[in-house]
């Protein structure tokens, strides 16, 4: 066997063509096959084991400028591995290919898109090729093959950021493994890795919600007086800057139809308070309805393009109907210093419901509060000049309470006089 793989050698390395892999090639180091030895990924390598690379691109008794390239966009790999004893692999190949997948080498990144999308985060998959093949064997490298429990991935964790695990090819090649790692170290620390790492995308760590049931008259407002704000906690492993996100929304967990998606094109914000008064795209919902479960997930992107996954799904659940609207009006609506002030209850409830409770706070008052089950108004005098601050909290049959304040100003009393005849 030994003999007849020294005189394949020979023969492939006769009709190896000459390589010129681009200069932007980040895929370094070596792999190691007990079959074929050592296969270097990048003419600028380390070649005496001191850590350091050294370039052989251009010196005279080596193959030529070659490397292997990820593109970091795609998850595409291009470009060409040296075997002294098997010759070039292509990285590219050109198909038909032996069996599934129907692609060349390919890196699946977090996101959708890629060549090789669903494969799983960070797995490689495809294939690479021995072109100069024969002597009954067709140069096929088989990066994954998830039935048999073998597939090379890379590891982000690391620095630099290394492939692990092993990859296949029939006879000839046998089992390659990608870093000493999954083997032993402890004769030969090599690994083929990135010499640029790879721009990984952001995550949603976490998510929250909150309501203000009680956001009458104000904006956002989703129903009414209901405001609800979605917040969520953002991290990029690189540093990169938030860019944008999109929120999902719908009143099914599996968001089958989702009522309401928002996408920003810019934004480095972590929250969004819903505003659905307006209807301006078909997926938004123009309100929310009362005593519904909402479900909500949000994906963002970094300054660098890249999407995070779907965060996990959060939800909130609306009011059973709408909280008390408050309003009230004074008379007289310029009072005076210990001038007697009546206020008048001007509020509404709802869902069926009817006011139980309300509760007045008078600024410098007198009294300063004053609560009642039943009557709808109440009587204080101020005793200093200026804007005073006068609250009222309603309280309806299913225990739901708001609170609105408005100023009163308070001014001072005309002087009185008398009219009284000439001495």
């Amino acid at each position: 066997m030994k003999k007849f793989l020294l005189f394949l050698t020979l023969g492939l390395i006769l009709i190896a063509p000459r390589v010129n892999a681009g200069s932007a090639d980040n895929v370094s180091g070596w792999a190691w096959s007990e079959n074929i030895g050592w296969i270097s990924f990048n003419c600028y390598n380390d070649y005496n084991g001191d850590g350091i690379l050294e370039s052989h691109c251009t010196d005279a008794g080596y193959p030529s400028n070659y490397g292997v390239k990820l593109d970091p966009s795609t998850g595409v790999f291009s470009g060409y591995a040296w075997s002294e004893n098997i010759g070039w692999i292509d990285f590219a190949p050109a198909g038909p290919y032996p069996s599934a997948p129907s692609y060349s080498a390919c890196l699946d990144l977090p996101g959708s898109g890629q060549t090789c999308d669903g494969v799983g985060d960070y797995k490689v998959s495809g294939w690479a090729k021995a072109i100069t093949d024969g002597g009954g064997w067709d140069g096929w490298i088989h990066l994954r093959n998830d039935s048999k429990n073998y597939g090379v991935w890379l590891d982000t964790s690391t620095s630099p950021q290394e492939f692990r695990n092993w990859a296949w090819s029939d006879m000839v090649i046998g089992w390659l493994s990608f870093n000493c790692k999954d083997v032993s170290c402890a004769t030969s620390s090599y690994k083929v890795y990135l010499t640029t790492p790879l721009n990984q995308p952001p995550v949603v760590v976490s998510t929250s919600d909150s309501q203000n049931p009680c956001a009458w008259g104000t904006t956002p407002q989703v129903a009414s007086g209901l405001s609800v704000n979605l917040s969520w906690t953002y991290f990029d492993p690189d540093g990169d800057p938030q860019a944008a996100y999109e929120i999902w929304l719908d009143d099914n967990s599996g968001f089958p139809d989702p009522k309401f998606s928002h996408l920003v094109a810019t934004s480095s914000a972590n929250s969004y308070a819903l505003d659905l008064s307006h209807d301006d795209n078909s997926d938004w919902l123009s309100s929310l309805n009362w005593g519904t479960t909402y479900y909500w997930k949000v994906k963002v992107k970094d300054s660098a393009g890249n999407w995070s996954n779907w965060s996990t799904v959060d939800n909130f659940t609306t009011p059973a109907h709408a909280y008390p609207y408050i309003d009230f009006k004074w008379s007289p609506t310029s009072p005076t210093v210990n001038e007697v002030t009546q206020f008048t209850d001007l509020s509404e409830v709802y869902g069926g419901a009817t006011t139980s409770f309300r509760y007045w706070t008078f600024q410098d008052g007198d009294p300063a509060t004053f609560s009642s089950a039943t009557s709808a108004t109440s009587t204080a005098k101020f005793t200093s000049t200026g804007q005073k601050n006068v609250s009222l909290k309603v309280t309806d049959s299913n225990s739901f309470s708001c609170t609105d304040s408005k100023t009163v100003n308070v001014s001072r009393p005309l002087p009185e006089w008398r009219e009284v005849p000439p001495l």
